[in-house]
């Protein structure tokens, strides 16, 4: 493998863990805005915390 194939592989590889760490960044958030949502809901209903 020559110098460029190793440098396009690195620059492959480096944006591939980023768009992970995208991916997992988005459903982190997407996960806590359903929590904060049903919280939400839950406080503001007339309801018993046993209810």
């Amino acid at each position: 493998m020559g110098a460029s194939q190793q440098l396009v592989f690195l620059k492959a590889n480096m944006l591939q863990r980023q768009f992970k760490e995208v991916a997992v960044m988005q459903a982190n958030a997407n996960r806590r805005n359903k929590w904060a949502d049903r919280i939400e809901r839950c406080l503001s209903s007339n309801m018993s915390a046993e209810d």
